[in-house]
């Protein structure tokens, strides 16, 4: 009976995914964020005002919400009725957002460190990478900056 439990045991573990998997798996959530924002400005014209418009305009299925929340998060909030653990360029502007942005400002990011003491960010030309706080705070002042270039008012 001991040895059941043991073996059951190492099982559980042995699934578990590991920190460097729920890294990955965060990274390719947000490089499906960027595809899915390029695939809806290329069909409606502007991003979306939310990352929840998304879900609400069925460019992501019901089955595909997952992919809104980091694995490292165990407690996702709660924005727009969306439950993520993101935040979204365009959360920071009035209005909606049309131009085309370079690829290294961020679109997307974890709402906290969460990777070892880092942030994943995703960014607008759909590539993903961790970024450390102070990297991280210096691509938010370039995104503030390139909003402002492109003329949106910050909330």
């Amino acid at each position: 009976m001991i040895a059941l439990a043991a073996i059951v045991t190492a099982c559980i573990v042995l699934t578990r995914p590991s920190k460097e998997d729920n890294c990955v798996e965060c990274r390719n959530h947000l490089k499906k964020i960027g595809t899915v924002c390029q695939s809806y400005l290329d069909n409606v014209g502007a991003y979306p005002p939310s990352l929840a418009e998304l879900v609400n305009k069925k460019m992501v299925s019901s089955k595909g919400v997952f992919m809104f929340t980091c694995p490292e998060d165990g407690n996702p909030r709660d924005v727009n009725g969306l439950e993520t653990s993101y935040e979204c360029a365009f959360d920071l502007v009035e209005g909606r957002t049309k131009n085309n942005f370079p690829a290294n400002v961020p679109l997307v990011w974890d709402n906290e460190p969460r990777h070892d003491g880092q942030r994943m960010i995703g960014f607008f030309d759909t590539h993903a990478e961790v970024a450390t706080e102070e990297e991280f705070t210096a691509l938010m002042q370039l995104l503030r900056e390139t909003l402002e270039k492109h003329g949106y008012t910050l909330k």
